[in-house]
């Protein structure tokens, strides 16, 4: 019997622990595919643990969000690493459509820190994923932060977020304290305030009171005087059918 027991224990094979255990992201960082040196053979003083381009491709092809934040992380600690401003948009981007919204405001405070020259197209990705997550509160923060980093907001931009509010009626208020904002970034304001009447059209919300509110607050653009009274009129007379066939024009 112990015979047979010692035969078949020569028979056991040990499984690597690196099969049983999580990857560890300073792994994927300091592991080098060189074949090892002979024993005596000086090994070299250590290299810098990653480049950008190389931090930035392992990030890239992460499917998991917070195990790219921790290769972010790692590599961070090396002394003197600067991450590309490529690296910050991936990961935000994958934080932010895997909705860990807190992680992403954290990143765009080390930008604004690390001053970072920002791109209109992070704050676009940044508005559609709230707007798709229906958090209109966050994509209002957006628009603001693009002027704290000095990015003009575009047209596509303030869409975007104008629909979004305005389809919240909690955030009509909101939606009208940015629309005064954005005409100053937005050279066609008769565009842009027709475009803001009829997203509130189409969203159900009443003309009338954003019109009193323009004439309360002064707002008179030249130009389109007689267009604002024609739009009035037709307020007044409950004509919301012809009001959108003249908004759309």
């Amino acid at each position: 019997m112990l015979q047979c027991f010692l035969r078949f224990s020569k028979t056991v094979t040990t499984v690597p622990c690196s099969l049983t255990s999580p990857i560890n992201p300073s792994f994927l960082l300091f592991y080098s595919s060189s074949p090892n040196p002979p024993p005596n053979q000086r090994q070299p003083s250590p290299s810098p643990i990653a480049s950008p381009t190389r931090v930035l491709k392992l990030i890239s092809a992460q499917s998991d969000p917070l195990l790219a934040k921790e290769i972010f992380d790692v590599a961070t600690t090396q002394p003197g690493f600067r991450h590309s401003y490529s690296s910050f948009l991936v990961l935000i981007l994958k934080l932010g459509r895997s909705k860990h919204f807190s992680v992403v405001d954290d990143l765009l405070v080390r930008l604004k820190s690390d001053q970072y020259r920002v791109t209109p197209t992070l704050f676009s990705y940044l508005i559609k994923i709230y707007a798709e997550a229906d958090l209109p509160e966050k994509a209002l923060s957006v628009f603001y932060k693009m002027l704290e980093f000095n990015v003009k907001p575009l047209p596509r931009h303030l869409n975007r977020i104008l629909e979004l509010l305005v389809s919240h009626r909690n955030f009509i208020m909101p939606a009208f304290d940015l629309f005064k904002t954005a005409h100053k970034y937005e050279k066609e304001e008769l565009w842009m305030l027709l475009r803001f009447l009829r997203i509130c059209l189409q969203m159900g919300v009443c003309l009338i009171w954003f019109l009193i509110g323009l004439w309360l607050e002064g707002y008179v653009i030249k130009g389109c005087l007689m267009r604002l009274k024609s739009i009035w009129r037709k307020c007044c007379q409950k004509d919301f059918r012809q009001i959108f066939q003249f908004l759309m024009l």
